[in-house]
C-alpha cells in the first residue's frame, strides 16, 4: 500500500469521526432541550436534593447513574409515613445535562454522598444507607469506611449484564470506548428499564452517556466488589429477575463476599431495573422498612 493510499485512508477515518462528532453534538443538543433546565440553578426544573425530618432513625438515599433523586422519592415518602427520616442527595452532574455530568468523576460522586452521611451521623442516632444501582456501589464504599446501622442495596450495580452473543464483557467494551471516544457521548441503547407504563413520564433521564464517565462507573463497581469483605453491618439486597441492565450474579456475589452475618436477598418478578418506580415499588418500600425495623432490634 503506497503513501497516497495511507493518507486517503487516514483522511477517510478522520472525516468519518468528524461527522460522527457533529451528529452526536447535534443530537445531544436536541436531547438537552427536552430536559427543561432552569437557567438560574442549572438543574432540571423540579429536581434537587430532598429531606424528610421525622424520627431519630434516618436513611441516606443515593440514586443511580444518569438518574435523579426523584428515583428515591416514593421510598422516602413511605419511610416518612413510618416516622423514619431520610435525605435524598443529588449526585454531582446529575439532574442537569450530560455536559455537566461529563465534568464529574467517581470521586465527586463519593464525596457528595460522604458529606451527606457525615452530616446525618451528627444529627441522628441511627443511620442507614439505601442505594439504587450505582448508588448501591457508593453505599458499599461508605459502609466499608464508616460505621452505619445497615445498607439496603436496590438493583445493586456490581456486575453489568452481558448481552447474548457478545464476545466482550460490558466492562471491556467500555474500556474500548474510552480509548477511542473519550471526549464524546454515547446514545443510550434503550429507554429507562421500567415495565409499568403508568410510571410518571416526567421522571427525567439523560438520553446520552458521556463516555469518560462510563469508566468512573465501572471503576466504582469494582471498588465496591473489592470492599465487600470489609462490610459487617446488616445488608438487604433487592433485584428484579427482569432487570436488563444488571447481571443476575450480582446479588449472590454480594451475599457470598460480604462479611455481614445479617444479610438477605429478595428477588422481584414484575419489574425492570428501576424497582423503586416500577410494579414492585410497594414491595420494595415494605422490604426496606421491614429491614430497618428488624435490624434495629
Amino acid at each position: 500500500m503506497n503513501s497516497k493510499l495511507y493518507i486517503l485512508l487516514l483522511l477517510l477515518i478522520i472525516g468519518s469521526y468528524g461527522c460522527y462528532l457533529l451528529y452526536i453534538n447535534y443530537a445531544l443538543s436536541r436531547s438537552i432541550k427536552k430536559l427543561d433546565v432552569d437557567i438560574a440553578t442549572g438543574l432540571i426544573k423540579g429536581i434537587g436534593p430532598f429531606e424528610f425530618k421525622k424520627g431519630g432513625t434516618a436513611v441516606l438515599l443515593i440514586h443511580g447513574y444518569t438518574g435523579t433523586s426523584r428515583e428515591m422519592l416514593p421510598l422516602a415518602r413511605y419511610l416518612s409515613e413510618h416516622n423514619i427520616s431520610s435525605y435524598g442527595i443529588l449526585l454531582p452532574g446529575h439532574g442537569s445535562t450530560p455536559r455537566e455530568l461529563k465534568k464529574t468523576t467517581k470521586e465527586d460522586w463519593y464525596k457528595a454522598a460522604e458529606d451527606a452521611l457525615i452530616r446525618m451521623k451528627k444529627e441522628h442516632q441511627t443511620v442507614y444507607i439505601t442505594g439504587f444501582s450505582i448508588g448501591s456501589a457508593i453505599a458499599i464504599k461508605l459502609a466499608a469506611n464508616y460505621q452505619v446501622d445497615g445498607i439496603a442495596l436496590l438493583s445493586p450495580a456490581v456486575y453489568l449484564k452481558k448481552k447474548e452473543g457478545e464476545m466482550l464483557s460490558v466492562e471491556s467494551q467500555i474500556k474500548l470506548l474510552n480509548l477511542f471516544f473519550f471526549y464524546s457521548y454515547l446514545k443510550k441503547p434503550h429507554l429507562p428499564d421500567v415495565k409499568d407504563p403508568s410510571v410518571d413520564e416526567s421522571n427525567p433521564f439523560y438520553e446520552f452517556y458521556p463516555v469518560n464517565t462510563l469508566k468512573h462507573l465501572i471503576d466504582t463497581m469494582k471498588e465496591a466488589r473489592d470492599l465487600l469483605p470489609k462490610i459487617t453491618c446488616p445488608i438487604l439486597i433487592i433485584q428484579s429477575k427482569g432487570d436488563i441492565d444488571l447481571s443476575d450474579e450480582g446479588p449472590e456475589y454480594i451475599y457470598k463476599n460480604a462479611a455481614s452475618a445479617d444479610k438477605k436477598v429478595v428477588w422481584l418478578e414484575r419489574s425492570g431495573h428501576i424497582i423503586t418506580l416500577d410494579y414492585d415499588r410497594e414491595r420494595v418500600n415494605e422490604e426496606v422498612h421491614k429491614f430497618i425495623v428488624e435490624s434495629k432490634k
